[in-house]
């Protein structure tokens, strides 16, 4: 869990039971690069997509993209 310090801005890289929780499609895009200018340095990249699947249906679909690069370490989730 690359993203400590965005709890607040989106709630989902945490607990996905958020999804569809406000009701509407909700997009957060969300990078973090660390040590500006220093080669090799922490880059963590997110992108979470969630929406209800209907007005009066309790379901919900998401989807949570990320990518982290530390040194030659590198990899993508989904």
């Amino acid at each position: 869990m690359p993203f400590f310090t965005h709890a607040v801005t989106n709630p989902y890289l945490y607990n996905p039971a958020f999804a569809g929780y406000d009701a509407h499609p909700v997009l957060y895009l969300t990078h973090r690069q660390q040590w500006l200018g220093v080669e090799g340095a922490p880059v963590s990249t997110n992108l979470s997509f969630h929406t209800p699947a209907g007005n009066a249906n309790p379901i919900s679909f998401g989807a949570d993209l990320t990518h982290v690069r530390l040194g030659i370490y590198r990899v993508s989730t989904l």
